[in-house]
């Protein structure tokens, strides 16, 4: 059994360009200039979209995590 993997975010270092949330929308919403999760928990079908949206933010504010 695989561990669930989960997605963190540095609001601080976002620069809020928007593409986390255009890709993962169901995880990510920029607000103000700088993202909040919607979700921490990444579902199987939702692995795809949410590791494009952490490999395309351009400040690497967002990272994938493993474990509980």
């Amino acid at each position: 059994m695989s561990q669930m993997q989960r997605v963190g975010a540095d609001p601080r270092v976002c620069m809020g360009s928007g593409l986390c949330e255009h890709i993962a929308p169901t995880h990510f919403k920029v607000e103000n200039g700088a993202v909040t999760l919607i979700e921490e928990v990444v579902a199987p079908d939702r692995e795809d979209e949410v590791t494009e949206a952490v490999d395309a933010c351009p400040t690497r504010a967002l990272r994938l995590l493993s474990g509980p």
